[in-house]
């Protein structure tokens, strides 16, 4: 088992409630990097309410940590010290409703949507972590519990990563 699971992806993807769920049936500590970071003041400035992360500081202080979950979608922006990586992925149009629901704006909506369309966050998990240790989850069908089975499988080695593809949706744009 790895000392760390990291559960990243697109915002709106189901990353914070299901690394909760994750961490009370593995009895881990959860860490939502977002609060961490603010926590620990590892940002340089403040941009239209926006932190801007210190990536190298926060990857040196998360290397420290063990027996957690990290959750974050930047987390698939470098290598962390033995770890797993859990890539939520999940429909462009579903993703649309949910960050409607949270009042992102035109701007930010359309650039997360590209995001999940071309595979961002797994493109670079693997780049940063290797084929062998990023498994990806589509989650647009699945309740969270649903998805933390699934997960469960993956850290048993019983399943194995989808294969997810969402480009389509670049062409309807």
């Amino acid at each position: 088992m790895y000392n760390k699971i990291v559960i990243t992806g697109s915002v709106g993807t189901g990353k914070t409630t299901i690394a909760k769920l994750l961490a009370e049936r593995l009895k881990m500590k959860v860490i939502h990097v977002s609060d961490f970071v603010k926590k620990k003041h590892i940002y340089s400035k403040i941009v239209d309410g926006e932190l801007i992360v210190k990536m190298n500081e926060l990857k040196k202080e998360l290397n420290k940590l063990n027996n957690v979950i990290l959750e974050s979608h930047l987390l698939c922006e470098f290598k962390l010290s033995d770890a797993i990586v859990i890539v939520l992925r999940c429909r462009p149009e579903i993703l649309e409703e949910r960050l409607k629901k949270r009042a992102y704006s035109e701007d930010k909506i359309r650039e997360n949507l590209e995001a999940e369309a071309l595979d961002y966050c797994s493109i670079k998990a693997v780049e940063n972590y290797g084929d062998s240790r990023v498994y990806e989850i589509d989650v647009s069908n699945l309740s969270p519990e649903s998805a933390v089975e699934e997960i469960l499988k993956i850290l048993s080695g019983k399943r194995k990563s989808d294969e997810v593809d969402f480009s389509g949706y670049l062409l309807k744009e």
